[in-house]
């Protein structure tokens, strides 16, 4: 691997029972999902809630969930919880770290946990936070798009690629 990205990453370990927590939380939100329009879910009283001023940077992951909610079974939300819940840092040297880039919006959920543990396990990676957003890259496309092009680039330069 040359460089490594990880747009609002949710690296953190929970316990089992707060993972059973969320497996139910999301399952729910699944079965709210099913069979509702873009334009349903989007005004739903819960996700407004949630989102606050920033709900259409969630319309491109609602979107999806929204196209994949009737084929999630039990366990397919059991495995998602446990991939976005049970990370175990792993260990990388100094040269990939410098390698590695980590990309949140200020107000994301993921960034609020996790960032001051991903901070100290890898202190000489890339960081970039966005202020007054959540998840930037749905908010934001063509800038975090040209973002990463400017890394890749910088990267083939220096003979990584």
């Amino acid at each position: 691997m040359h460089n490594l990205f990880f747009d609002g990453a949710p690296m953190i370990r929970l316990s089992r029972a707060y993972k059973a927590f969320m497996r139910l939380k999301f399952g729910t939100m699944i079965k709210i999902f099913r069979d509702k329009s873009l334009e349903e879910a989007m005004n739903m009283k819960f996700l407004k809630q949630f989102a606050g001023n920033k709900i259409n940077s969630l319309k491109p992951m609602i979107e999806s969930l929204i196209t994949i909610a009737p084929y999630l079974t039990k366990n397919s939300l059991k495995n998602e919880v446990e991939c976005c819940y049970t990370f175990d840092f792993p260990a990388l040297d100094e040269a990939m770290q410098k390698r590695t880039y980590f990309f949140y919006g200020e107000d994301e959920k993921a960034y609020k946990t996790c960032y001051k543990l991903v901070k100290k396990a890898y202190p000489y990676a890339n960081y970039r936070i966005e202020k007054g957003h959540g998840h930037y890259s749905c908010e934001h496309t063509d800038e975090y798009v040209n973002w990463l092009q400017d890394i890749i680039e910088a990267s083939e330069i220096s003979g990584f690629w």
